[in-house]
C-alpha cells in the first residue's frame, strides 16, 4: 500500500483501508462546525484543509499577518499514521502536516475561548499564535524550527 519503491507494500486490514479512503470517496462538509466556530465570537480564521495542515496553517498565517507554533506534543496523531510512517520511514510528524487533503477544519481562535471550557470535542488546540509571520514546529525538547509547507499553494 502506497509505495512503489524499495520497501514492500505495506498490508491494511479492511477498517483501516477504509480510514484512509473514506474520505476521499465519501468527503464530509464540516459545515455545522465551522458554523459554530463562525457565530461563536471567537474564532478569528479557518479554513478547510485540502492541501496539508502546516500548508493551512501557512496560508492562514500569511492571510492574517501573525506567526504560529505548532506543537508537537499536541498535535494528534492516529496509530494508523505511526504505523504508515514507521513502515516507510518517514517522519510522522512531517507525514500528518504535509501534503494532505485531510478534510478537516483548522483555524485560530482566542485563547480566552480555548480556556472557557466551551471548546467543542472535536477540536484540538495544537498551537500558539505568537507575533511574527509563518509557521513553525515546536519539537517535543521546546526547540523551535520554522515549517516549510509541502502542500498544494493556491495564492503563488
Amino acid at each position: 500500500y502506497l509505495s512503489k519503491g524499495e520497501v514492500p507494500r505495506m498490508r491494511l486490514d479492511a477498517e483501516e483501508e477504509a480510514l484512509l479512503t473514506t474520505p476521499f470517496r465519501k468527503p464530509v462538509a464540516r459545515v455545522a462546525l465551522g458554523r459554530q466556530l463562525a457565530t461563536s465570537g471567537f474564532c478569528r480564521a479557518a479554513m478547510d484543509v485540502t492541501d496539508g495542515v502546516a500548508q493551512s496553517f501557512s496560508e492562514i498565517a500569511s492571510a492574517s499577518s501573525i506567526g504560529i507554533i505548532l506543537d508537537v506534543n499536541r498535535l494528534p496523531v492516529h496509530p494508523l499514521s505511526r504505523r504508515i510512517a514507521c513502515h516507510y520511514r518517514l517522519d510522522v510528524i512531517a507525514l500528518v502536516l504535509g501534503a494532505a487533503a485531510d478534510f478537516q477544519l483548522v483555524g485560530v481562535i482566542d485563547p480566552e475561548y480555548a480556556a472557557s471550557g466551551r471548546l467543542p470535542a472535536e477540536l484540538h488546540i495544537i498551537g500558539e499564535v505568537v507575533s511574527g509571520s509563518g509557521v513553525h514546529l515546536r519539537s517535543a525538547n521546546g526547540e523551535i524550527q520554522t515549517l516549510v509547507p509541502q502542500g498544494w499553494n493556491y495564492y503563488v
